[in-house]
């Protein structure tokens, strides 16, 4: 693999070398990014779903909300990766832009536990949007979303709270 770094990135990753010297007496940079991809990849996941070494017991949610447990049963049954099934039974392969859904919307009475929950790539939830809110209302809604400045966030009330959240 070879890439182009910055000077601050050159410097961080020598900095990272020196502390590792004691693990890493070669001064082989690779062992370097490894570790340190293994330690994003668990912050990352633990932003995003929840995930820790020791998660704590799941307390009163919120019924707006998905929790941080409901987060790390719908990715323990889900898996890294989208829900979506198409009418020939083929599941999504995609495991990028993935987001929580809830099957049944939040405004048309559906909860936020993990049997009303499930990981969706941004296509299928804007796919699911539209089957529930109608294409155009959703269409509007991103365009308000887009229009509007930054840090002026209102959730749309038609839109599903995953499109809200994340």
């Amino acid at each position: 693999m070879q890439f182009t770094a910055s000077a601050a990135l050159k410097e961080k990753l020598d900095r990272a070398r020196d502390l590792m010297w004691h693990r890493n007496p070669s001064g082989d940079l690779a062992l370097v990014v490894e570790r340190a991809m293994e330690v994003l990849l668990e912050q990352l996941m633990k932003e995003r779903f929840g995930t820790a070494k020791r998660p704590r017991q799941a307390g009163h949610a919120n019924t707006g909300r998905v929790t941080q447990a409901t987060r790390r049963t719908v990715l323990e049954r889900d898996g890294l990766q989208c829900s979506w099934v198409d009418t020939t039974g083929r599941r999504c392969e995609s495991s990028a832009w993935l987001e929580f859904d809830h099957r049944r919307p939040r405004a048309k009475g559906g909860g936020s536990k993990p049997d009303n929950i499930r990981l969706l790539c941004r296509a299928h939830n804007q796919l699911a949007a539209e089957h529930e809110y109608g294409r155009g209302r959703i269409e509007s809604a991103i365009a308000r979303r887009r229009a509007a400045p930054v840090g002026d966030e209102r959730p749309d009330p038609g839109a599903s709270s995953t499109q809200r959240d994340a």
